[in-house]
């Protein structure tokens, strides 16, 4: 786990900050003054934009939110850049975020002169932190023990209790949630060169606190468990029982599919919902334990690059042994097994090697072939009952992502904080080495 600290705002630094609109006592410093408790509002619905402009080129690696509503009001936020203020290019790319939790994004950085957020909304979303920069990589992980601060609850009550012991009620004195950001086996040399300017900075203004963005995961899929949804095309005429199994994550969710046609294979696919060719892109599935052997009968995923050269890759699967092969496959894709309970979660990782590719989907085969040494055949007849259909951009599966009308993302472990009483500073710990203690505190929710 990589952690980062994001504490510089270009939006302050900005030679003009311009906001699209703005309702009455909702003006768009608010989104930019360090505060949580003051918003930027639009005062119209539709895309809305908070504009930053320089006088020279900034370099930005990561994109914040905090302390917002839009969920709520269904909204999707994406921070854009521009090099002459007229074409804009998406830095990260538009989301609709499933609760209002912190958004925290990094990328590759990128050098322009014109930078905005852009909200699109049906509503009236407030913001109360919006901020892009350069985020600092702290050069150690946290060690065991560390408490994650937005399950640490640090509340203050008042308790009423009567003369004769009786309880009379409870005054919340202060809530809010608490952390520590122990550093150690820190290089002396680090210490040294960037901690006299992180702690002088962290003594005096929030930040992003993000200690695990290997959680950060969007699945490029709709309905990930209801594959009987129009958002799945169908080739052939798969017979598909809606929430006919029990679910790895116990509910009565997971649909049985069947190809029953000996002439041509019955199947389910979907795009994903956006592509990038440089890319590589992971499909998972969680497909359930049953006896059938593969000379009867195996199930398969298709990784499928499309465009100016259709690629394929596969994964197919015993699902009695859980045993896999990518036999068929164009390339050498990157296959996985691992079994999760009553199921086995499978998945393949491949690139597309024609770079004039234009979209990548998944599929999905209930009976790939029917063969001991996994020869595919559209012969093969059988069923199998999936679960949790993903199909995400990068090389590593991750955590599982339920989507229903669109994708849906895990957000990276991050909150909005500051410091909370007196740094340590760093101390010798072994004759290499040094270790330094961050307090913080941020709020419930974020």
């Amino acid at each position: 786990m990589t952690p980062y600290l994001a504490y510089q705002n270009l939006f302050q630094d900005a030679s003009t900050v311009t906001a699209s609109s703005e309702a009455t006592g909702y003006d768009g410093e608010n989104a930019y003054d360090d505060r949580t408790y003051d918003f930027w509002k639009p005062s119209s619905t539709g895309t809305n934009t908070l504009t930053a402009t320089f006088s020279a080129n900034q370099s930005v690696n990561y994109f914040g939110v905090a302390a917002h509503d839009l969920a709520d009001d269904d909204s999707s936020i994406k921070l854009e850049y521009s090099t002459d203020g007229t074409t804009w290019y998406d830095a990260v790319e538009s989301w609709s975020p499933a609760d209002n939790r912190v958004i925290f994004r990094v990328f590759d950085a990128i050098q322009a002169d014109y930078w905005r957020v852009s909200v699109t909304s049906t509503g009236y979303p407030s913001m109360g932190v919006l901020s892009f920069g350069a985020v600092h990589v702290l050069p150690v992980g946290m060690r065991t023990g560390f408490k994650p601060p937005h399950l640490n609850r640090n509340s203050e009550y008042l308790n009423n209790v009567s003369e004769g012991g009786q309880f009379l009620g409870r005054s919340l004195l202060r809530s809010g949630n608490d952390g520590v950001i122990d550093l150690s086996f820190l290089k002396a040399d680090w210490v040294q060169m960037a901690w006299p300017a992180l702690a002088a900075v962290l003594e005096t203004r929030p930040f992003f606190f993000c200690w695990d963005y290997d959680r950060h995961s969007i699945n490029l899929l709709s309905y990930s468990e209801e594959i009987d949804n129009a958002a799945w095309i169908d080739i052939g005429t798969p017979v598909i029982t809606p929430n006919a199994d029990i679910a790895p994550d116990g509910t009565l969710t997971a649909d049985t599919i069947k190809d029953d046609d000996a002439a041509s294979s019955e199947l389910v696919y979907q795009a994903a919902s956006s592509f990038d060719v440089a890319s590589a892109y992971t499909g998972l599935a969680y497909i359930k334990k049953d006896s059938t052997p593969r000379a009867s009968r195996f199930a398969g995923l298709r990784l499928y690059f499309q465009g100016s050269t259709n690629e394929n890759s596969y994964i197919c699967l015993d699902t009695s042994t859980g045993e896999i092969s990518d036999n068929g496959s164009l390339g050498s894709p990157v296959v996985s097994v691992s079994g999760e309970g009553d199921y086995w979660r499978v998945s393949i990782t491949e690139s597309s090697a024609d770079q004039s590719n234009t979209a990548v989907y998944l599929r999905l085969y209930p009976s790939l072939g029917a063969s001991a040494s996994w020869v595919h055949s559209v012969a093969a007849i059988g069923s199998c009952a999936p679960w949790g259909l993903e199909l995400k951009e990068g090389s590593t599966p991750g955590i599982y992502v339920k989507t229903t009308d669109g994708p849906a993302s895990n957000e990276a472990e991050t909150v909005f904080a500051w410091t909370d009483g007196k740094i340590t500073n760093p101390s010798y710990s072994h004759s290499q080495y040094m270790t330094a203690v961050i307090p913080i505190r941020c709020i419930h929710g974020l």
